[in-house]
């Protein structure tokens, strides 16, 4: 089993017998960060990864296949560090690269303009995140443009992924009217083109789940949050990503409706998976602790609300 010694220790030993930006570098350095990022230590695979986006820089051209990658990796890590304007201003320039340079396949084109998108939304930035969505969505549909498009899997969830981010929007700005028929369109057509148990569904039908209980449709809202974390689950076991947002609007739900014992019980689970995900002070595991420090107001539990 690798350690990070022994990744370290090969890596250094490449590095003796490879020059600085030789190809031979990228697998123990893809290796390394790998293995630092599944440990949860964002900081230490940044320098490797922006070695590896400076290798394929120099070799496969600003906008080869693996360079994008790569930064949209760099992207990853920098959000993952709280710096998640760097991880803008990368993804900008990129974008601005692949307008001009459109040899690039249209579905990994379009990742990086979803991931810009994202990117805006977390900075709050939804004018911009608008523009961008909207953007994206138009080269995806375009008919002139499928003639660029080499995986139809990947293009079918980049569209996915775009008409989910125009949802989000659409409730960031209010317009839960648009946001419901956004993500029930969306997730009508992935149906048809997505096998059973892909994790992009179970996105979708979190994401309407979020609409109907903003509009009041409380029941349909929490029965179809329980359907999405049960079939996240049944595909990833509890320690997802997803699971964790589904039991935290679940005890939000919850926790509204009068059933604190709950929705404390539902944080705390969010909180131990988010634990197991995110290092320490993430903004997630932050959300979970104020979550659960609202259910034992409601409770009553005072002193264990104030520590949390």
């Amino acid at each position: 089993m690798m350690n990070e010694q022994n990744l370290l220790a090969e890596l250094n030993r490449m590095r003796e017998g490879a020059p600085s930006g030789d190809l031979r570098l990228i697998e123990p350095l893809r290796c390394l960060a790998a293995w630092y990022c599944e440990n949860r230590q964002p900081g230490r695979a940044r320098p490797l990864v922006q070695e590896i986006w400076t290798i394929y820089n120099r070799t496969g051209g600003e906008t080869g296949e693996m360079t994008v990658e790569a930064l949209q990796w760099l992207a990853t890590i920098l959000v993952a560090s709280g710096k998640s304007d760097r991880a803008e201003t990368v993804l900008a320039e990129m974008v601005m690269q692949l307008r001009e340079d459109r040899t690039l396949a249209l579905e990994r084109r379009a990742a990086v303009w979803n991931q810009l998108v994202e990117v805006y939304y977390q900075r709050s930035k939804l004018a911009e995140a608008l523009e961008t969505c909207q953007e994206v969505l138009a080269l995806l549909g375009n008919r002139s443009s499928r003639c660029q498009i080499q995986n139809d899997t990947v293009w079918i969830l980049q569209l996915n992924r775009a008409r989910n981010n125009l949802g989000a929007l659409h409730v960031a700005r209010g317009e839960y009217r648009e946001a419901q028929r956004a993500f029930v369109r969306n997730l009508q057509e992935s149906r048809q083109q997505l096998p059973p148990g892909d994790l992009s569904l179970v996105s979708q039908l979190s994401n309407l789940a979020v609409v109907m209980r903003l509009r009041g449709l409380v029941t349909r809202s929490e029965r179809l949050t329980v359907r999405a974390i049960r079939q996240c689950q049944s595909v990833t076991g509890w320690y997802h990503s997803l699971v964790a947002q589904g039991l935290s609007n679940l005890g939000a739900y919850r926790l509204k409706g009068g059933r604190p014992g709950s929705a404390r019980s539902l944080f705390r689970k969010a909180l131990k998976i988010r634990r197991r995900l995110h290092p320490s002070g993430h903004p997630q595991i932050s959300r979970s602790l104020r979550q659960l420090a609202e259910a034992h107001l409601a409770l009553g539990t005072h002193s264990t609300a104030e520590r949390l």
